[in-house]
């Protein structure tokens, strides 16, 4: 049996979760799957310069400290990411969270790469934004039901492969 406890909260990125993920590591759980870097680029306006990275690299030090398991989710492949004025801030991003992880080698750390995963379905597999994004999104953010569920089975697959 897995417990699964969703500690996030809507709009937040690293610098606001920075607390929470230390308690959540404080209930040793077997592992933390943290969701990154999205909020920080679809709200800019939110943050400064590195506030962002510094946040991660603090949290994933305090997670690591605690011997847990942790993957990193890096952001999701969507419109609302690369619009013009988003879009170099958004692959320095994906950029950033895969160097911080492959910065910390030989620990219990993952990177789980969905910017990517997304990007090819919608480049090399022809999946529309239409279908990949949530229709009721005016903002063509957030993740359509097919894409939670694709997502989902794509992580369950990576995590089922890890653990042989």
């Amino acid at each position: 049996m897995i417990d699964v406890v969703n500690r996030g909260v809507g709009g937040e990125d690293a610098p606001e979760e920075l607390d929470r993920l230390r308690k959540a590591a404080g209930e040793k759980p077997a592992m933390i799957i943290w969701q990154v870097g999205t909020n920080a680029i679809f709200h800019e306006e939110n943050y400064a310069g590195g506030q962002v990275v510094a946040a991660i690299e603090q949290g994933l030090d305090a997670i690591c400290k605690a011997s847990i398991d942790v993957l990193v989710m890096d952001l999701q492949y969507a419109p609302a990411l690369l619009r013009p004025e988003r879009r170099k801030q958004t692959l320095e991003m994906v950029q950033r969270i895969d160097e911080i992880v492959a910065a910390r080698p030989g620990r219990d750390l993952q990177l789980f790469r969905r910017f990517a995963l997304m990007r090819h379905w919608h480049e090399i597999d022809g999946i529309s934004f239409d279908w990949m994004t949530d229709p009721t999104d005016g903002e063509w953010l957030h993740q359509s039901e097919w894409s939670t569920r694709m997502v989902s089975q794509a992580l369950c697959n990576a995590l089922a492969e890890s653990a042989s």
